[in-house]
């Protein structure tokens, strides 16, 4: 299929008998979807399904996100399982993750901290690397990507400092499979497998997502004759009313009971695009988010304990000790 560079071997099994179990509607509706969206013939597309070529990620993607969120939870799973190195054109292979689990789930939370560019030959996903945010990158997320991808983060710049993944593979691999909009962040949803993820695993995205774009008081602030105890994320979106992915995590917060509200910020300078908080107030359901969600920023997780600790209680009655 022209134009396609990036390819997954071992999967085209697991398509075609994921094919036979839909009902004759169900696959119209997917080939017409698919064909309209990557503007290509649907017999193209017949081909990849059936035939023993590697099929493209793109397709794979495309297909898998026209199902049900419980569907595409167990077909990924299935295809994960099959996973074991991806090529872009002219570029070395990476490993890919067997399975979707807490550390992949985590990264696609944290990529909220990150730029991701894919235009024309350029590929990378950038991370700030300044202040806090270093002792993250360096003991947390740098593990992980070597983990799952074999690669680590490289540092640069001089004044203002980075770390980055410029591999293609990688990148093209988390922006296909995980919907994930290259720049500007403010157009990211939710991605369609973590909706269908049992709620374990949303606990680590959730998590993720916090350890990037969220926060709650710091120590020096409790004594403030205006300190009230929080916990927030912030989020910008490209819609006026509403925050999907902010919302998304609140109905995930509702089934452990974690209560919170989403308020629309003032725009000012330096903030062009709308921008939202999710604010978690309730004192008890401040210790349900410390108790219910791993956090692993080290710097956030030392400032969360300390803030639970001052509400007086920790997961088993007594005070947390920092």
């Amino acid at each position: 299929m022209k134009g396609y560079k990036f390819s997954v071997r071992g999967v085209n099994e697991i398509f075609e008998e994921m094919w036979h179990s839909l009902p004759p509607e169900t696959k119209e509706r997917i080939l017409k979807e698919t064909s309209e969206k990557l503007k290509v013939k649907i017999e193209s597309i017949r081909n990849y399904i059936y035939k023993k070529r590697p099929i493209p990620l793109e397709l794979v993607s495309s297909i898998v996100s026209s199902l049900s969120p419980e569907k595409q939870t167990e077909i990924w799973s299935k295809i994960f399982k099959k996973f074991s190195t991806i090529t872009y054109s002219h570029s070395k292979s990476v490993k890919l993750p067997k399975v979707i689990n807490e550390d992949l789930v985590y990264l696609i939370g944290a990529l909220r901290d990150a730029y991701i560019r894919e235009k024309g030959s350029t590929y990378y996903i950038l991370f700030g690397y300044l202040h806090e945010d270093r002792v993250w990158i360096d003991n947390i997320l740098d593990p992980i990507f070597e983990k799952l991808f074999g690669e680590k983060l490289k540092k640069i710049g001089v004044k203002r400092e980075y770390k980055l993944i410029t591999s293609k593979a990688i990148t093209s691999f988390l922006k296909e499979t995980f919907n994930i909009t290259p720049a500007p962040q403010r157009n990211w949803k939710t991605p369609e497998i973590v909706l269908g993820l049992p709620l374990e695993l949303q606990k680590h995205y959730i998590a993720g997502f916090w350890d990037a774009d969220g926060g709650c008081p710091h120590e020096e602030t409790y004594s403030s004759k205006w300190f009230k105890p929080y916990v927030k994320f912030t989020q910008s979106f490209n819609n006026e009313n509403s925050c999907p992915p902010l919302e998304d995590i609140q109905r995930i917060l509702e089934v452990m009971n974690i209560t919170s509200t989403i308020t629309k910020l003032p725009r000012h300078g330096s903030r062009k695009s709308p921008a939202f908080d999710l604010i978690i107030s309730k004192k008890e359901s401040i210790i349900n988010f410390w108790k219910e969600i791993p956090v692993r920023h080290p710097i956030k997780a030392q400032r969360l304990k300390n803030l639970v600790n001052f509400l007086g209680l920790s997961s088993d009655g007594e005070h947390i000790q920092p």
